[in-house]
């Protein structure tokens, strides 16, 4: 006890471990939208813009696992509803959710059509690149066989866990964590390991984008953009940007951005809401009678 009190008298104090806010601003779809998060804790907020000509959209998507709901936006019609976090209990549906690990999986083409398979392996680029201002390494999903060269490989560029790409990823992975917890709540605890792994695979970036690809050996970092050869919005053939890094920050978020903004009006009848949405799509396409 007097060592406890000895060392409080000399003000010497330990420093305490804590996560910083973040955020992060992405462009995808072929340069045709621009999506923005902010994390804060057990609040994230996600803002996505479309523009594709004649149709234009901007969504928003507040999750506040603290009070177990969900919160999405039309900010164009200034119109929201909620929906809980937590998935009910469905034992019947559990077999679909199952996420199935195939090493030597294969594509191949369907059934009458030439056989072009495609084993995928790993390979590291020598060159680097910086996106958003951070270091990045690419890796490239290439096939083995040399009968599938015409399929296009797919790149992905990332950065290692350090400065605030660490900071980053740890709120992130912090914030998944404790919306894993409240989403799968009601299922038995012996089960939510195999749910957990398939959303964590299906939830992020990296998993989204390479699932099925065999693309475990992928080292720790974050993702910043993946790439693809393939056909551009233009029309033209090249290295076409599938998603890509913009901003990456570590700073405090204001805490105003995880609420409903003021003029919101609820809508409480799902089929409402997405008819009013529709009504609002058909009329930048020019389609009348909704």
């Amino acid at each position: 006890m007097k060592k406890v009190l000895a060392i409080a008298m000399l003000g010497i104090s330990f420093p305490v471990v804590a996560l910083a806010d973040a955020y992060v601003k992405s462009a995808g779809f072929g340069g045709m939208g621009v999506n923005e998060t902010w994390y804060a804790g057990k609040k994230k907020r996600e803002e996505t813009v479309v523009d594709m000509g004649g149709l234009k959209n901007r969504e928003i998507t507040i999750t506040r696992v603290d009070k177990g709901i969900v919160w999405e936006l039309d900010a164009d019609l200034r119109i929201y509803r909620e929906r809980p976090i937590y998935v009910p209990d469905t034992p019947g549906d559990r077999k679909s959710m199952e996420l199935k690990n195939a090493p030597d999986e294969k594509w191949k083409n369907p059934p009458g059509e030439e056989i072009n398979q495609c084993s995928l392996q790993l390979v590291t680029l020598p060159q680097k690149r910086v996106i958003a201002g951070f270091d990045a390494t690419g890796y490239q999903a290439v096939c083995k066989e040399k009968n599938a060269s015409d399929l296009p490989p797919m790149t992905m560029w990332i950065s290692p866990l350090k400065g605030v790409v660490e900071k980053f990823d740890q709120e992130t992975k912090s914030f998944d964590k404790a919306y894993r917890n409240e989403l799968f709540k009601n299922i038995p605890f012996a089960e939510r390991k195999l749910n957990e792994e398939a959303f964590e695979a299906l939830g992020s970036a990296a998993g989204q984008m390479l699932l099925g690809l065999n693309m475990g050996k992928l080292p720790k970092g974050v993702p910043l953009k993946m790439e693809q050869e393939g056909e551009r919005p233009d029309g033209t053939w090249g290295n076409m940007v599938i998603i890509e890094i913009l901003d990456i920050r570590a700073d405090a978020v204001n805490p105003g951005l995880f609420d409903i903004p003021s003029g919101y009006r609820k809508i409480a009848n799902d089929e409402e809401y997405h008819h009013l949405k529709a009504k609002k799509m058909a009329k930048q396409m020019g389609i009348g009678g909704m």
